[in-house]
């Protein structure tokens, strides 16, 4: 759930006082004088503050967008549909979530991966390390279901195969996903397990290709596609992880210490396709609008043959198996109730800033600025 929609929701509760919210981010994506808007924008002359003021209109837009649909649902739940002291301001956002804020910020990222916070991070913005399924936790539909004895007979009966799967993004089309990782697969030869995700990744939809019976004798012999899979169990036991770079899936493949190729489609994943690239633990490739055929199964093939890519995956699998990052989020909500909510900190700040945005709202021109763009991209 988005911060926006926490707080929204925090207010709809609350009674005598605010419903305690705190910030868990999957990635290092928050306002910050040292990195760009949604943390993908460009990062803009750190003088006067520029990426910060870009936050802020950036903030501003998207929070009067999400709430919406919550003052929408207000006569439901037995509230006046007024969204005055709904919508917040971006100061509020900024104290759960920014570089300085007035509470735990806190991120399920490794430095060991994403090294070291900005220098403009407060005490309080702190990594806990990635919060990651253990294979004995990863049972159900969601991870292989009826199709996990298919998985281990593939898996058994030759050498390890390259994973691919993008989750729930969908470029363009199922169909132009599927030929992209089809006939970059089959110039490599590897064998390979294919995750169908939300694209529907397969044969389906290739009837008028002109490769479309090679591809087919190709995937008869050399695939395996299922719905999905237990990643902490199938990604160590892979040769290359292909997929769109998610926070998730990301921190999994790297802990498995296999190397990744990173097709990324937007925003974070861009971040995370550079690290890999950064750290030497894959290829990160420019995104998949630009990515063909031929430069993924190349991307592929330099990370089955890279000596240095396969050992620095390997030594940064095993530094993440030491981090736990759910351990440390159990630590970290149990210091919040302690330091905030036990002692009144969290009631008496919310109402500080409650009081101070009144005496601001008139004066903020860039909420000015945000409203005219809201309203008028309403409009279309």
């Amino acid at each position: 759930m988005g911060l926006t929609d926490s707080l929204c929701i925090s207010k709809v509760l609350q009674k005598e006082s605010p419903v305690p919210v705190i910030f868990l981010g999957l990635q290092v994506m928050v306002p910050s004088n040292y990195i760009g808007a949604l943390g993908v924008l460009p990062t803009l002359p750190r003088c006067c503050g520029m990426n910060k003021a870009a936050w802020k209109l950036v903030i501003k837009m998207l929070s009067s967008r999400g709430a919406r649909s919550l003052i929408d649902a207000l006569p439901a739940l037995g509230r006046a549909q007024d969204d005055s002291d709904l919508l917040g301001s971006y100061q509020e956002f900024f104290d759960h979530c920014s570089c300085s804020p007035r509470f735990p910020c806190l991120f399920a990222v490794s430095t060991a991966l994403h090294g070291p916070f900005p220098p403009d991070f407060s005490h309080l913005c702190r990594a806990l390390g990635p919060i990651c399924y253990e294979p004995e936790m990863e049972v159900g539909v969601d991870f292989g279901g009826s199709e996990l004895g298919l998985l281990e007979e593939f898996l058994a009966k030759g050498e390890a195969p390259v994973h691919m799967g993008y989750g729930s993004m969908v470029y363009r089309s199922g169909k132009f996903m599927s030929l992209l990782s089809l006939r970059a697969l089959k110039s490599t030869g590897c064998r390979a397990v294919i995750l169908r995700g939300w694209a529907e990744l397969g044969l389906q939809e290739i009837d008028s290709e002109p490769d479309v019976e090679e591809l087919r004798a190709f995937c008869d012999s050399r695939v395996l596609f299922v719905e999905t899979a237990p990643h902490a169990r199938l990604f160590p036991r892979c040769s290359v992880i292909v997929h769109h770079g998610g926070a998730g899936t990301t921190y999994a493949a790297a802990r498995s210490g296999v190397p990744s190729v990173i097709v990324p489609i937007l925003l974070d994943q861009f971040v995370h396709a550079r690290l890999m690239n950064e750290k030497g633990i894959g290829i990160g490739l420019r995104g998949m609008s630009s990515t063909s055929p031929d430069e993924l199964s190349q991307a592929i093939l330099t990370c089955l043959q890279s000596t240095h890519i396969r050992e620095e995956a390997a030594f940064l699998g095993r530094e993440l198996a030491n981090e736990n990052g759910a351990t440390k989020f159990v630590g970290e909500v149990r210091r919040f109730f302690a330091e905030f909510i036990d002692s009144g900190r969290y009631a008496k700040e919310k109402l500080a800033r409650r009081r101070r945005s009144r005496g601001w709202r008139w004066r903020d021109w860039l909420s000015c600025v945000a409203s005219f763009c809201q309203a008028n991209g309403g409009e279309h």
